[in-house]
């Protein structure tokens, strides 16, 4: 299902897929845009340092904390290589790292990578598989009420191959 719809979906669509744990560039841009005149090389060269730290399965910025009797992971705030980040880029690059590592960890704890997940992108939340199969029905549907209205009897596909076919032997 999430193939399909990723194939289907647009910007506007509230139902997509979500790649969970890729690291957005938009603050790493918009962080050097202030600092540097040539600053979108820059930007990509420092994403895909970050992108490699998240997957370095020997990297565990996390630590664990007990709250009333559960264990649970948050970031380690004290962390050498955030503490860097967020020095050296301000907030903005240092919450798109928190945001990366935190659905990796969530979605994919073992693996450091990035999964794909049906997303409600209009209540920023995993999507039913209810919702992606009213989603898929309803693209579905569109197609087909489309193809409807262009096979017409003088403007169907197979008419013109017909006439064309003809003319052209």
């Amino acid at each position: 299902m999430i193939e399909g719809i990723a194939g289907r979906s647009s910007r506007c669509a509230n139902i997509g897929v979500k790649r969970m744990g890729e690291l957005d560039n938009g603050p790493f841009l918009k962080a050097l845009r202030a600092k540097q005149r040539n600053y979108t090389q820059r930007a990509v060269t420092l994403c895909s340092v970050w992108e490699n730290n998240l997957k370095d399965p020997h990297w565990y910025p996390f630590k664990i904390i007990t709250i009333g009797g559960e264990s649970k992971e948050i970031i380690d705030e004290e962390d050498e290589k955030l503490k860097r980040l967020k020095r050296d880029m301000g907030a903005g690059p240092y919450q798109a790292v928190v945001k990366a590592l935190t659905e990796m960890n969530e979605y994919n704890p073992s693996g450091r990578s990035v999964v794909s997940e049906l997303w409600n992108h209009g209540e920023n939340r995993r999507a039913t598989l209810e919702e992606g199969v009213e989603f898929l029905f309803g693209h579905w549907k569109t197609k087909k009420q489309k193809t409807h209205q262009m096979g017409t009897d003088d403007d169907s596909e197979d008419a013109y191959q017909r006439k064309n076919g003809s003319e052209a032997g």
